[in-house]
């Protein structure tokens, strides 16, 4: 009996090892590439991603990148394809690799299909799918339209073979790959954008949120492909005394100030300054302690296009409670008079 328990305990140990013998892809580290991240910016990025399952994962390293709060992306961008040229489909980059060892080797992006087992589609997903056949079902009798529909039920309503087509690389257990958006091929089209945040004379904080492997192709661990990723970035609003850069006008004193129009409000010694847009009335609305001044958009274009005012002004300055307000194209600048 001792025996019989004995082997059975191996049967099972090996049974589990080889259930849980997966891959598995996870985020360890984002980083801008950059010292000093400015509002109204883009940038590259260096990414870290590991594969901690206990298997090989093919990968074409999906991903998708938004800022926390707005609409997560429906459709990942696939960093092994940025590595590729696609103008000339055999000159590609290779992707630098930390093994599990410490040791660094560097992997060339494969073109190939690759079937996998996908998770168990939507019920969203499966009603597209559906719509979609039934927008091709032309000429076809109500028996084929039902038999049609059920499989499309049945098959995508589990888990299931699909195949896809692109460029892979194989992370082998412990295998990390750094990605750097700068190596790509077309560096700009992978750069990542800083918003304007609100109005702020201090640093502010942005969170983005990271997701590999979206649509779970490399591994069905869905519950650690999301990684945020928080990044300080300079204020808004700056103080003088500055000179100019393609992002500010020159600021002569502490008096002096510059918003990169951010809408929303600031205080700036005791005067509480807004910026606000009325979408309807196509105006922008500055005020300073609830006194309020418009400016058209129209008026402000046609200014800039026609080059109305000599040192690059959109609007004359006007003077808002002890503030003058002049716009410019890159943004405002506000000097204090009282």
């Amino acid at each position: 009996m001792k025996k019989i328990m004995e082997f059975s305990l191996l049967i099972f140990f090996c049974l589990s090892t080889v259930a849980f013998a997966v891959p598995d892809l996870v985020i360890e580290d984002f980083k801008i590439n950059s010292d000093s991240i400015l509002p109204k910016e883009s940038y590259g990025y260096t990414i870290n991603i590991k594969n901690i399952g206990d298997e090989a994962a093919k990968t074409r390293l999906p991903i998708n990148i938004y800022e926390l709060g707005t609409e997560e992306q429906k459709f990942p961008m696939f960093l092994v394809h940025s590595y590729v040229d696609t103008r000339q489909r055999s000159k590609m980059n290779s992707i630098k690799v930390i093994t599990k060892e410490g040791s660094e080797k560097s992997l060339i992006p494969v073109e190939e299909d690759y079937t996998y087992t996908a998770p168990a589609s939507t019920a969203a997903e499966i009603e597209k799918m559906k719509q979609s056949y039934l927008a091709r079902a032309e000429g076809k009798n109500s028996d084929e339209i039902n038999n049609a529909l059920s499989e499309i039920e049945i098959t995508y309503g589990q888990r299931h073979e699909a195949t896809i087509s692109g460029y892979f690389v194989t992370l082998e257990p412990g295998d990390t790959a750094i990605f750097n958006s700068d190596s790509a091929f077309l560096p700009e089209a992978n750069e990542i954008f800083v918003p304007i945040g609100e109005p702020s004379l201090m640093s502010f904080e942005v969170k983005y949120i990271l997701e590999i492997d979206p649509k779970n192709e490399a591994d069905l661990n869905s519950n650690n492909n999301k990684f945020t990723a928080p990044v300080a970035v300079e204020p808004n609003v700056i103080q003088g005394p500055k000179p100019e850069t393609p992002k500010n006008k020159e600021l002569k004193d502490e008096s002096e100030y510059f918003s990169y129009g951010s809408v929303g409000c600031v205080k700036i010694q005791e005067k509480n300054i807004c910026l606000n847009v009325d979408e309807a009335e196509e105006n922008i609305i500055i005020s300073v302690n609830g006194q309020e001044e418009q400016y058209n958009f129209y008026g402000m274009f046609m200014s800039w296009v026609n080059k109305v005012f000599s040192d690059g002004k959109v609007a004359p300055t006007k003077n808002i409670r002890g503030v003058d307000v002049t716009i410019y194209k890159e943004g405002i600048k506000l000097k204090l008079t009282e």
